[in-house]
């Protein structure tokens, strides 16, 4: 995914990644620097990396959009 999302940079706007692992701290960086960084997603608002915390204003949490990733 790191790879995909840098080297297909110039085929989208902006990117929303759904992730708490600081294994993509590099991919976040690289993002914000370019502008692109809209959102993280972290799936788990107990447990993820403290490397996002210079991202904690695009950080959002899964479980608090629950109902609106349901509703159908």
């Amino acid at each position: 995914m790191l790879y995909a999302a840098a080297r297909l940079v110039k085929e989208y706007d902006t990117a929303v990644v759904v992730s708490g692992d600081g294994d993509f701290l590099c991919l976040y960086e690289y993002l914000e620097e370019i502008g692109k960084l809209e959102k993280i997603l972290v799936p788990n608002k107990l447990k993820y990396s403290k490397l996002l915390k210079p991202f904690m204003a695009r950080i959002d949490y899964i479980s608090t959009k629950r109902a609106k990733l349901e509703h159908k």
